[in-house]
C-alpha cells in the first residue's frame, strides 16, 4: 500500500452484512449499565452498525441487534431506538 493511502477500518452492517467505512453507518452502542443508545461523543461500549436505509433498520432492529450487543434490550427500548433512527433518516 502506498504511504499516501491511510488504513481505513471497515465495519459491517448487522442486517445486510455490507462492509464500508464506519462513517456511512448508524452506530448503536450498549452502555455499561445495559442501556442501548445511538453512538455520540463520549459513548463507549459494545457496538453494532446499521446501514442508513429503512430496510436495514427494519431487519437490524430485532434479534440481530440484541445478539450483536449481547444484551436483552426491552421491546420498548428497541422501539424508541427505531423512532430515533427513522428521524435521522429524514
Amino acid at each position: 500500500m502506498p504511504k499516501s493511502e491511510a488504513y481505513r477500518p471497515q465495519r459491517s452492517c448487522i442486517a445486510c452484512r455490507r462492509k464500508d467505512d464506519p462513517a456511512t453507518f448508524f452506530r448503536v452502542s450498549r452502555l455499561a449499565g445495559g442501556r442501548v443508545v445511538i453512538w455520540g461523543p463520549g459513548v463507549f461500549g459494545r457496538s453494532a452498525y446499521l446501514c442508513r436505509t429503512e430496510e436495514c433498520l427494519g431487519r437490524g432492529l430485532s434479534k440481530r441487534l440484541t445478539n450483536s450487543l449481547r444484551t436483552g434490550a426491552s421491546p420498548a427500548e428497541i422501539e424508541t431506538l427505531r423512532k430515533e433512527l427513522e428521524c435521522k433518516l429524514r
